[in-house]
């Protein structure tokens, strides 16, 4: 099964789920909502091109990939009400539109039905599925804690937050697929998807200084959320005054973070450097080129573009 029609499988899966709920308001929300949006399906592909690396029947792995999109669906509701944050992909955000108690609510709804999805599966997967909902919700505590408390979290933190945040998810998506073969397979895989999850929590956290379409441009600074490259330049004694006040605040700090911001990206390409290798050489390669691609965005990035 080519990636487009796995996707396409996956979309098919959550949308007869939620639709036995469109009766109520928070499925009908679903409906037109979450479910509708798409995305970019990273989860889905990548359980799919995992998949095929390991010679699985790409149905067996419809319902996984089902799972991990709804728990990140309903994880990104539960953080837009969290950040009181605007839009979401380019619209306005659930609870902008239909307020706090239908998008909470529509939420859970997902993150209930996603253990629905993986019910019929190996027993792993629902147990899996429960531990990285926890995982998630404790790293988004953590988030919410060095958030209010004004502080710059050590290094150490932040990469706690990253594989509970980020990492498990992924962790779920590849260790879910290599359980099908044997349980050193699921061990190797779930171990890659949670390096995985926290080099995407890294990027991201570099591409907050560069400017990105349908992206607010150091919406870390602004909002003192934990960010890799102000934990790093903090334990190498920078003192940061955060959040930022306004525009020209964010331009000043990002100039001043520069030399932390490009000793951080060389780290984390170095770093997903090794990963992607470490993926081939255990005959994953249509995997790691979701890596590939990850590092790809961080290549053609000018210095400056940074600052």
């Amino acid at each position: 099964m080519q990636t487009q029609a796995f996707v396409a499988a996956v979309d098919q899966a959550m949308e007869e789920a939620v639709a036995a709920y469109t009766e109520t308001f928070a499925g009908s929300v679903l409906a037109e909502t979450a479910v509708a949006a798409h995305g970019k399906r990273v989860r889905s592909r990548l359980i799919g091109l995992c998949a095929d690396d390991l010679g699985v029947e790409p149905q067996q792995v419809v319902s996984l990939a089902a799972a991990a999109e709804m728990v990140h669906a309903g994880s990104l509701q539960h953080d837009d009400v969290l950040d009181d944050a605007d839009t979401r992909r380019g619209v306005p955000a659930t609870h902008v539109r239909y307020g706090n108690h239908v998008a909470i609510l529509g939420g859970d709804m997902l993150l209930a039905l996603a253990v629905g999805q993986v019910a019929g599966g190996p027993r792993v997967w629902t147990v899996e599925s429960a531990r990285t909902l926890a995982k998630m919700s404790g790293a988004a505590s953590d988030e919410i804690y060095w958030r209010e408390k004004r502080e710059v979290c050590p290094v150490s933190v932040w990469e706690g937050i990253a594989r509970g945040k980020t990492g498990a998810l992924f962790r779920f998506c590849l260790g879910g697929t290599g359980v099908l073969i044997d349980e050193q397979r699921y061990r190797t895989l779930s171990q890659f998807g949670e390096e995985l999850g926290v080099l995407y929590q890294w990027v991201d956290d570099l591409l907050d200084f560069v400017p990105r379409t349908g992206k607010r441009r150091f919406a870390d600074l602004f909002e003192h959320n934990p960010n890799r490259v102000l934990s790093a330049a903090s334990a190498a004694g920078m003192s940061l005054a955060l959040p930022v006040a306004d525009e020209a605040a964010a331009r000043a700090l990002a100039t001043a973070l520069q030399p932390h911001w490009e000793r951080s990206r060389d780290q984390a390409l170095a770093a997903g450097g090794g990963l992607s290798a470490a993926m081939v050489d255990a005959g994953l390669p249509r995997c790691a080129h979701i890596l590939d691609e990850l590092l790809a965005k961080l290549a053609p990035v000018a210095v400056s573009e940074a600052a």
